[in-house]
């Protein structure tokens, strides 16, 4: 009999295939299978079935979630760490008292979320030999073990590592997050009727054929309620009076169970995560035996647990609030854990205690300093409902719970609570009032810029208004993209006032940094301060690092930017950041488009839980479609993206950096299709307002040269000029010198012009920016191209062609090729077509369409138009029939 009570061979009537399934998509290292389904069709019996398998590993870390878990930190975790404490006392010291802390034998000020995660990896790498992690019902799974395990599980891939999953429903879990392309997802449909039939003969002896016709109706393929219908019907015998749902027949079957028995199992159903010893405590021995016997709890194997998830909401109604609240008191007395036990205690308490509210509260900040927001937010709110209307504390613990859901990202609860900050005392309080609202609500600029002059009217003292300066800085420099001469001076102000707060002062480090690489001003003093600040080190979402790495970035440093990030991340893993691993990955996907890199952003994406299909449209972030699609000169993509991008950014007053991305590939596009006026009205006005906004580092939207591009070909050479003056301008910076360059040249002659662009191609090239150096070397073609100087132009183009076919951009691959083309005439001598160009040829001479020699060939059209484009270039010919002419004759 498995842990329900079932019989396993019974269960898995029907399900040989799923077996089957699930054990092959655990063969591979890394592997990751999630059972999903309704409640009740079997995914536990299927689960434990691929457990028991002989190909299973040895080492199985199992858990089991159960409704109501959610709100606590941890439960699920350390049912995986179970047994492992030799193998967490070899760890490092960090993520051995990580772990021990904060899971096995948690402590009241154990370590916070992130330090558990990275402790959680570095178990998982160090055990040897094949480990497969399984979680049943990983819906219900807490925020803290999600957290820690989906962290965990994602740095896993091509490890000895894998993972059973089993989830209600089909909404993915957090978990799943980013394993979709190692990911095996087995849904379980309804059994058969005959299948359902055998399933309850098997488990109700004796079920008359009549009501067994009634189970196998009723239950529509579900086994669990085709078991309890017959149950039901064997108890009562009356088919015409069936509870509606399987949650009345649970219930039906709680009512006829010991009343002890009910007892112990809303003990457990009230206290997820209950250890034994406190059920024992709280309920008795004798009770916990009469739930075991009854077939509703199951102990012995980590904490009690209810033998089916669905008793869980059964037992709740069952027992009704009045006796929930006693037994939540009950439970508070046994319960050590600081967190759990101030929970119990609060759900116990209906009126307010000032005494009980201030447990409360240092629980919820206990919380909130351990990052578990979900739990900070809940307590938070019982201890704000349990402070005496008259306390002092009050409008305290309201604006922290109001931070609270800011971290967790509730706005609305968060509005809801600071809707009137005039009713708050002035002075610090209403300062951090409307602070929070400038976080949380998408609002006009002028009420943020409201919000944040009231914020500094009420901060009375220095750190409240360091934090709002901060504040103001951010909402300038990286949201309206202005000011930044001002925004430096507050920053500065910022970290002077907020000596003593180690965290203010390396937000406002970060923020005065951001004020600094927009001007193209370094950073290392600011980085020096930054190590020098004692605490522990900030995330690198808000590091100095991170900017320091942009700025590399922005200056056209791609390898030097490229190794930060690189050691930033490795650092984030180490420290179990999740968030700004999250940040860093962005950042290098716009360090790889400025490489022309357009397989490796979307790879990225993937890391981030994007999808790859570029042709199927649905990158992750539509901004990044955007500018993958104009990198590969796909216009009508650009523009999709481009308007998806549109429609989810927010207010263009406030979020101005995502506009201004977008406005440069529509851009992009438009010199690409040949539409100069559109490309200089798109680029035109985010050129001025940079400038006009002391926004001089030119690399933060590396625009200028397309804009001269368009501004020449409109006529507008004097303004052109004037870009071109701007970049020169800029000391000590390589990208900046490469554009500068590249727009002299659209400026100069012909004469001229081939000297500045292949002297730009050449600085793109040694800088890493491929995509760039590609479009010099085809301005450099053109230019020889004007000057009568066919061979050295030829030469050129041909290598732009295959650099742009290198990249994967075949719309700009046929720009360059059709400037090839415009030198006409029989091909040079050493421009033989390569393999494929003649594989391609050949086929559309032998009468083909481009469809038809792209599945022949398995190759994607848009290849087959560039190749062909290459071919004509080569061969001097301009059609299909020329062409075949042309190889007749060579033949």
């Amino acid at each position: 009999m498995d842990a329900e009570g079932y019989d396993a061979d019974a269960m898995l009537l029907g399900r040989e295939a799923e077996v089957r399934a699930a054990v092959s998509g655990l063969a591979a290292p890394g592997g990751v299978v999630v059972l999903a389904g309704s409640a009740g069709i079997g995914k536990s019996a299927l689960w434990r079935e691929v457990l028991r398998d002989p190909a299973a590993p040895d080492r199985v870390l199992r858990a089991g979630a159960f409704e109501g878990d959610a709100e606590l930190g941890y439960a699920a975790l350390a049912d995986l760490l179970r047994g492992l404490e030799r193998d967490i006392d070899r760890l490092p010291a960090a993520a051995r008292d990580a772990l021990r802390d904060g899971v096995v034998h948690p402590v009241a000020d154990g370590p916070d979320d992130r330090a558990v995660a990275a402790g959680l990896l570095a178990l998982l790498r160090s055990l040897v030999g094949p480990t497969l992690i399984a979680v049943d019902d990983v819906q219900w799974l807490d925020q803290p073990s999600a957290t820690a395990l989906g962290f965990a599980v994602r740095r896993l891939a091509d490890t000895p590592v894998r993972v059973l999953l089993t989830r209600r429903g089909e909404e993915p879990a957090a978990v799943e997050s980013g394993l979709r392309d190692r990911m095996t997802l087995l849904t379980l449909g309804p059994l058969a009727d005959e299948l359902t039939a055998r399933l309850v003969e098997d488990r109700v002896a004796g079920l008359p054929p009549a009501d067994l016709a009634a189970a196998v109706a009723g239950a529509a393929g579900n086994p669990l309620y085709a078991i309890e219908l017959g149950r039901h019907l064997a108890r009562d015998g009356d088919p015409g009076a069936l509870p509606p749902g399987i949650g009345a027949l649970l219930g039906a079957r709680l009512a006829a169970a010991p009343p002890a028995a009910v007892h112990a199992l809303a003990a457990v159903a009230i206290g997820p995560g209950i250890h034994e010893a406190e059920l024992l405590t709280a309920v008795g021995a004798s009770a916990v035996d009469e739930a075991v016997r009854a077939d509703l709890l199951r102990t012995g194997d980590g904490p009690p647990r209810a033998t089916h998830p669905l008793l869980v909401p059964a037992a709740l109604a069952h027992v009704g609030p009045v006796e929930a609240r006693r037994m939540h008191a009950e439970l508070g007395r046994v319960v050590t854990e600081p967190l759990r036990g101030a929970r119990h205690r609060a759900l116990a308490a209906e009126q307010p205690d000032d005494e009980l509210a201030t447990d409360v509260a240092a629980a919820a900040d206990l919380a909130a300093h351990r990052h578990d927001r979900r739990m900070a937010c809940e307590l938070g709110e019982h201890a704000l409902r349990l402070t005496p209307p008259a306390s002092a504390a009050r409008h305290e613990r309201r604006v922290t719970l109001a931070e609270y859901h800011a971290a967790a990202g509730n706005a609305e609860r968060c509005t809801r609570l600071l809707a009137v900050p005039e009713e708050l005392p002035a002075g610090r309080l209403r300062a951090l009032a409307y602070l929070v609202r400038t976080d949380v609500e998408l609002v006009p600029l002028g009420v943020l810029e409201r919000y944040l002059d009231l914020a500094l009217e009420n901060a009375d003292d220095a750190v409240t208004r360091a934090r709002v300066l901060v504040q103001r800085t951010a909402f300038e420099v990286r949201g309206m993209l202005s000011r930044t001469e001002e925004a430096a001076a507050w920053a500065q102000e910022a970290l002077e006032l907020a000596a003593g707060d180690p965290m203010v002062q390396r937000l406002a480090l970060y923020e005065l940094a951001w004020t600094r690489i927009e001007r193209n001003l370094p950073v290392d003093d600011l980085l020096a301060i930054e190590t020098d600040l004692p605490g522990n080190s900030p995330s690198f979402a808000f590091a100095v690092d991170r900017a320091a790495a942009i700025r590399e970035m922005w200056r056209g440093e791609l390898a030097e930017a490229r190794r930060r990030y690189d050691a930033m991340a490795t650092l984030c893993e180490a420290r179990g950041e999740e968030e700004a691993t999250q940040v860093l990955l962005t950042q290098r996907c716009e360090l790889e488009l400025r490489a022309g890199r357009w397989d490796e952003v979307e790879r990225l994406l993937t890391a981030m839980g994007g999808v790859t299909q570029y042709q199927a449209g649905a990158l992750s972030d539509p901004r990044f479609g955007a500018a993958v699609a104009a990198g590969r000169g796909d216009g009508a993509r650009t523009r999709a993206c481009a308007d998806e991008a549109d429609a989810c950014g927010g207010d263009p007053d406030v979020l101005r950096w995502p506009r201004f991305e977008i406005a440069r590939v529509r851009g992009l596009v438009a010199l690409l299709e040949g539409d100069s006026a559109a490309a200089v009205a798109l680029l035109e006005p985010v050129w001025d307002h940079l400038r006009r906004a002391g926004f001089t580092d030119p690399g933060a939207f590396p625009l200028a040269p397309d804009l001269a591009e368009a501004l020449v070909a409109t006529g507008r050479r004097d303004t052109a000029a004037e870009v071109a003056a701007a970049l020169e301008a800029v000391d000590d910076h390589p990208w900046a010198l490469a554009a500068s360059l590249r727009a002299r040249g659209h400026l100069a002659d012909p004469g001229d012009a081939v000297a500045l662009f292949d002297e730009a191609a050449e600085r793109y090239g040694a800088l890493g920016w491929a995509f760039d150096r590609a479009r010099c070397l085809t301005y450099a073609g053109a230019a020889r191209r004007a000057l009568r100087r066919v061979r050295e132009a030829r030469e050129h183009l041909e290598e732009a062609v295959a650099a742009f076919d290198a990249l994967g951009s075949p719309g700009w691959s046929r720009w360059a090729g059709a400037e090839l083309g415009r030198l006409g005439g029989r091909r040079a001598a050493g421009s033989r077509l390569t393999d494929a160009e003649d594989q391609v040829a050949r086929l559309v001479a032998a009468g083909r369409r481009n469809r038809e020699v792209a599945a022949e060939l398995f190759i994607s059209i848009s290849t087959v138009e560039a190749t062909l484009t290459r071919v004509y270039a080569k061969l001097g010919v301009r059609s299909r029939a020329e062409l075949a002419g042309r190889l007749a004759a060579e033949t």
